[in-house]
C-alpha cells in the first residue's frame, strides 16, 4: 500500500472517530433539548388547566370544567385532559366515556412517561388544601419526528463534511507528498544515470527533503567512488600477478640480447658501435620499464630529483628520430627554457615515451604530431596532439582504466601506468578529442627546492 493511501486512511479514520463523537454529543444534546421542551410544554398545560379549574371545581360546575378541557384539547398533539377529585373521581374528561370513573391509582404531581405519551399532573389546591388534580397527556410522536429530522440533518451535514474533508485531505496529502515523490523519482534516476547526479533535476525539492536528497546523493557518490576503487584495485591486483610472469619471460631474452651486443661491440667499427650503444640503451630502457611495471603493481616509492622536462623529451625524440623519418611524420616541438620539476626521471620518461609512441601509432604515415610545453603558475604543462582518428569513448577518463584499450592488439596497461605515475607525482593527465585528432595534457608541479637552473642540463 502506498504512503498516500496509508496517510489518507489514517487521516479519515481519525476524522471519522472525531465526527462520530461529535455527532453523538450533538444528537444527545438535541434530544435532551427536545424532551425538556416537551416536558415544559406539558407542565405549562397542566398548570394552566389547574389554575383555570380551581373555581369551577369548588362549586362543581361541570360545564365550566368541560369548557376548560376543550380549550386545552385544542392545543397540538394533546391526547386527553382530565379533572380528577382528591378521591380519584374523574369529574370531567375530554374522553367523555371516562367521566364518573374512579381511577385505580392515586395521582401524584409531576411529569410521567407512559408508552408514547408524556403525562403532566398538577395539584388543584386552595389555602394549601388539595381539592383535586389536573392531568394532561401529550403524544410523543412529534418529538420523535423532530428527533429523527434532527438526526437526518446531522447525518447529511456529516456526509457532506466527510466528502469535503476527503477531497481536502487528498489535495493536502498530494501537496505534502509532492517533494517526497520528487525525491523518489530523483533517487530512482541516479542508477539510470550511471550514478551521475549532475544531470538530475532536483529543483522541486526543498527543506528537509532537499537535505535528505543531498545525503542520498552523497551516499551514492561515495558508493560509486568505492565501486570504482574496488574495480581498479582488482585490476591492479591482476596486474601485480601478471607482472612477475611478464618480467621473467622478458628479462631472460634481454639478458641474452645484452650479452650478444657486448660481443658485437668489440668490433672497432665506429658506426656499428654507435648503433650498438643505442641498442644497449633500449635494452636498459626496456629493463627500466619492467622495473617500473613491477613497482607500479607494488606501489614502491619513487627516486625523485630535479629534472627539466624539455631534456627528457629531447632524449626521447632523438631515439625515435628514425621512426618519425621512416613514417614521414611531421613533428613540431615548441621547446621552451622551463624551470625544473621534482620527478623520478626514468618513470616520467616512460610516461612521455608511451604518450608519444601512441601518437605515432595513431597518425601512421604522413601524419602530424605537435608537442607544446610551457609554464602556467606553479605547473609545467606538456601537451601532445596528433592528427589521428582520436579515441572513441563516451567517457574520456575511461581510457586510463587498466585493460581498457581501443587498439586491436592493445593491452590497456600503458595509459593506466602513465596516469598512476603522474598522480604519484601530484600531477594530472587528461585527454580530449579535438577536430584534428587526440590530445593529451600532462601537468607536473614545479621543483620546490629553490635550486638554480644552471644546476641541470638542457
Amino acid at each position: 500500500m502506498s504512503l498516500k493511501k496509508r496517510l489518507l486512511i489514517y487521516f479519515m479514520v481519525i476524522f471519522l472517530l472525531i465526527m462520530l463523537i461529535t455527532i453523538s454529543i450533538i444528537f444527545n444534546r438535541q434530544r435532551s433539548l427536545i424532551e425538556n421542551e416537551m416536558s415544559e410544554r406539558v407542565r405549562i398545560l397542566s398548570d394552566t388547566l389547574s389554575q383555570i379549574s380551581l373555581e369551577p371545581l369548588l362549586v362543581y360546575e361541570i360545564s365550566s370544567l368541560e369548557q376548560n378541557l376543550e380549550s386545552i384539547e385544542d392545543e397540538s398533539y394533546v391526547e386527553y385532559a382530565r379533572i380528577v377529585t382528591k378521591d380519584n373521581l374523574i369529574l370531567a374528561s375530554t374522553e367523555i366515556n371516562r367521566e364518573g370513573e374512579l381511577m385505580e391509582a392515586d395521582l401524584n404531581e409531576g411529569i410521567y412517561r407512559e408508552k408514547e405519551l408524556l403525562i403532566g399532573v398538577s395539584r388543584i389546591e386552595i389555602l394549601g388544601n388539595i381539592i383535586g388534580y389536573s392531568e394532561v397527556a401529550v403524544s410523543l410522536v412529534p418529538m420523535h419526528k423532530k428527533i429523527n429530522t434532527t438526526m437526518r440533518m446531522i447525518i447529511l451535514v456529516f456526509g457532506l463534511s466527510f466528502l469535503t474533508t476527503l477531497i481536502l485531505a487528498n489535495l493536502m496529502i498530494n501537496h505534502l507528498l509532492k517533494p517526497i515523490n520528487s525525491l523518489t523519482d530523483a533517487v530512482r534516476k541516479i542508477p539510470e544515470n550511471k550514478f551521475d547526479i549532475s544531470n538530475i533535476d532536483n529543483k522541486q525539492l526543498y527543506g528537509e527533503v532537499e537535505e535528505l536528497y543531498d545525503s542520498i546523493a552523497w551516499m551514492y557518490e561515495e558508493l560509486r567512488k568505492i565501486r570504482s576503487q574496488l574495480i581498479e584495485e582488482t585490476k591492479l591486483a591482476t596486474i601485480g600477478k601478471m607482472s612477475s610472469y611478464i618480467a621473467h619471460e622478458i628479462r631472460n631474452p634481454l639478458e641474452a640480447m645484452s650479452g650478444a651486443v657486448e660481443v658485437v661491440s668489440m668490433d672497432e667499427d665506429n658506426r656499428k658501435n654507435e648503433f650498438m650503444e643505442i641498442i644497449k640503451e633500449e635494452i636498459e630502457s626496456l629493463n627500466n620499464f619492467l622495473n617500473n611495471f613491477m613497482s607500479f603493481a607494488s606501489q614502491e616509492s619513487f627516486d625523485r630529483d630535479a629534472v627539466k622536462i624539455d631534456k627528457i623529451i629531447r632524449r626521447i625524440l632523438y631515439l625515435f628520430d628514425n621512426l618519425f623519418s621512416s613514417s614521414q611524420i611531421d613533428l613540431t616541438v615548441n621547446y621552451q627554457d622551463l624551470p625544473p620539476v621534482e620527478v623520478d626521471e626514468k618513470r616520467i620518461e616512460c610516461v612521455f615515451t608511451n604518450i608519444i609512441l601512441n601518437a605515432a601509432e595513431a597518425v601512421e604515415r604522413k601524419g602530424k604530431i605537435i608537442i607544446d610545453m610551457y609554464q602556467k603558475d606553479d605547473w609545467i604543462i606538456v601537451s601532445v596532439a596528433d592528427s589521428g582518428p582520436g579515441i572513441k569513448t563516451k567517457e574520456p577518463a575511461q581510457i586510463f582504466e587498466p585493460f581498457f584499450s581501443t587498439k586491436k592488439h592493445g593491452t590497456g596497461i600503458g595509459l593506466s601506468i602513465s596516469r598512476e605515475i603522474i598522480e604519484l607525482h601530484n600531477g594530472s593527465i587528461t585527454f580530449v578529442n579535438t577536430e584534428d585528432g587526440a590530445k593529451f595534457i600532462i601537468k607536473i608541479p614545479l621543483w620546490e627546492a629553490g635550486l638554480n637552473e644552471e644546476d641541470f642540463g638542457s
